[in-house]
Formats: C-alpha cells, structure tokens, sequence
C-alpha cells in the first residue's frame, strides 16, 4: 500500500487516543522482532493517551488519513 489517497492534516488535541492506538499497535506488530516480548509489554504498558500532544513539549505533529480514518502520524521538533 503506497501513499495513494493519503491526507496529512495538522493533528488535533482530540487526536490523542487516536495517536496512541496507532502507536500501539506499530509496537505490537513490529518490535518484537527486535525487543524481547517484557520489554515490548512494558513500552505498551507506558504508553498513555495523555503523553500525545503534550502543550509543555511543542512540535508539529500530523497525522495521515486514509478516506476518514488515521492510519498514521508523523511528529517533528525544530531545534
């Protein structure tokens, strides 16, 4: 599946849950191949809606939509 039909808008405050879900499941699916499985259930396990979007830690965050529904984010901080 290529970027075909992908939308990037800026991400919203009500995007956290979203972020988090998204994030999760990438954890899931892809680092146990390089993690032990404790330590992916541990990084599951810290991850909390509330850490996205956080006011205290600027950055520009957009998220890929697909038709209506998130299939992805991108976050970038300038230094």
């Amino acid at each position: 599946m290529g970027a075909e039909g992908l939308l990037l808008r800026p991400a919203k405050e009500s995007d956290r849950r979203t972020l988090w879900r998204i994030h999760t499941l990438a954890v899931e699916a892809l680092c146990p191949r390089a993690y032990a499985q404790h330590e992916v259930s541990t990084w599951v396990r810290l991850l909390k809606p509330e850490g996205y979007l956080r006011p205290e830690r600027p950055r520009t965050v957009l998220v890929a939509e697909r038709g209506r529904r998130a299939v992805g984010f991108g976050r970038w901080t300038r230094r």
